[in-house]
């Protein structure tokens, strides 16, 4: 669900403040800081919650380390991906060359030589 609600300044701190909802509970995130936290961990790990950090540099270094685990699986597989693609498209252009080729229908013709030129083209 989406959270609407207000803005309410907090009178002790005036550069403060908290979200409110609409059934004036107050939002479970308290800072910024609080709801990168929640958003990076919860798109990057499995999200048991049952050891976690409390505080700040804890959660940074936290955000930081699962941002670095991301990339270093997902720059490598997108690489290794593209060599692939590109290695698959060189050898289904080497085998459409092949079948279009009549030096490559004789030389599969010359391999057996009871082949004729017509069994040798229909096979190709």
């Amino acid at each position: 669900s989406v959270e609407l609600g207000e803005w309410v300044e907090d009178p002790q701190t005036p550069t403060l403040g908290f979200w409110f909802r609409k059934d004036a509970q107050r939002t479970t995130f308290p800072d910024f800081v609080e709801g990168w936290y929640w958003c990076v961990q919860t798109l990057t790990s499995e999200g048991y919650g049952d050891i976690f950090p409390i505080t700040i540099a804890g959660k940074v270094i936290a955000v930081l380390a699962s941002l670095a685990g991301v990339l270093i699986l997902a720059l490598p597989i997108t690489i290794i991906g593209s060599n692939f693609d590109e290695e698959l498209y060189r050898s289904n252009r080497w085998l459409a060359f092949q079948r279009r080729s009549r030096v490559h229908r004789c030389r599969v013709a010359n391999r057996d030589p009871t082949w004729t030129a017509a069994e040798a083209a229909a096979a190709a």
